[in-house]
Parts: structure tokens; C-alpha cells; sequence
């Protein structure tokens, strides 16, 4: 579902979060990752914790049709978007690479010399 997404086209992921499914994904990604961190989450009643994401999820999919109706400020913010997209993905692409690096002992050596020449 979320890999079909031209993640570099403003009016492709606005129809995803609209009509493919992606209010509800982004919604239980958001409380999955910023609410359930929240003390004051976990003292909410079990049926508005049950509620709550179905309702930012339809709100979110609204929001997302209402924005497809403005064609001309979604031209004029898609050359800023690709950036920002880019962006992101290369900065998650550099920190999967330098995890990648440290499992494979990279600059360890170095480091533990430093750490001699210190002591």
C-alpha cells in the first residue's frame, strides 16, 4: 500500500492519504510513535484511545480531499516538496549507512587509539 506512492508528487500522497488508505496508516503511525510515548495517553479510557485515531484518520483524509482542491498552490509547492523529500531521504539513507558502517567495526580502531593516546 504505502510503497506505490510517488513520494515526490504532492497530489499523489494527498489522493493516498484521501482515498488509498493513507489517512488511517498515518493515523495509527502517529499513535503508534507520538501518543503512545505520551504519560497522559495511557490515562485515557480504553474507548476514546479505540476512537480517537479513527477520527484524526478521517479527519486527515478530509483535510487531504479539501487540498486537492487547490491545484495552483499545489504547483507552486511541488518544486519545495521534491526538495524536502529529497532531503529526507538522504538523510535516512546516511544513517542506515553509518549504522551499517559501526556494525562492521568501522573507525573503531581509530577511536580506541585516540583513547590510548589519551590515558
Amino acid at each position: 500500500m504505502i510503497i506505490s506512492v510517488d513520494w515526490t508528487s504532492i497530489t499523489a500522497i494527498l489522493t493516498w492519504i484521501a482515498m488509498g488508505g493513507g489517512g488511517a496508516y498515518l493515523a495509527s503511525v502517529l499513535a503508534s510513535y507520538l501518543v503512545e510515548n505520551a504519560s497522559w495517553w495511557h490515562t485515557l479510557p480504553g474507548q476514546v484511545k479505540f476512537v480517537l485515531p479513527m477520527i484524526f484518520a478521517v479527519l486527515m483524509s478530509v483535510l487531504a480531499s479539501v487540498l486537492l482542491q487547490y491545484s495552483e498552490w499545489i504547483s507552486i509547492a511541488q518544486p519545495w516538496w521534491i526538495i524536502i523529500v529529497n532531503s529526507v531521504i538522504a538523510y535516512i539513507g546516511s544513517q542506515k549507512a553509518y549504522v551499517e558502517q559501526r556494525k562492521a567495526g568501522y573507525g573503531r580502531k581509530a577511536w580506541s587509539k585516540n583513547i590510548e593516546q589519551l590515558q
